[in-house]
């Protein structure tokens, strides 16, 4: 009986790639401009936001006869 050898899978990666990545993540995190408040008073405003715009497409809609 023969041995065969299987190649990694090209999308797999490293533990140092891996570890790397985990590093590139925590420091992303650490360096984010604003604070957990203002994230989410952002998140309020886009979702504010995309109603909104949701609402005057609608209207543009109507004018239009559409």
């Amino acid at each position: 009986m023969a041995l065969t050898t299987v190649a990694p899978e090209t999308n797999a990666l490293s533990p140092k790639h891996q570890s790397s990545q985990v590093l590139d993540a925590s420091a992303a995190k650490a360096s984010l401009p604003y604070t957990p408040g203002q994230q989410v008073e952002l998140l309020h405003l886009q979702a504010e936001l995309d109603a909104l715009l949701v609402e005057l497409q609608a209207l543009q809609q109507q004018r239009q006869g559409i």
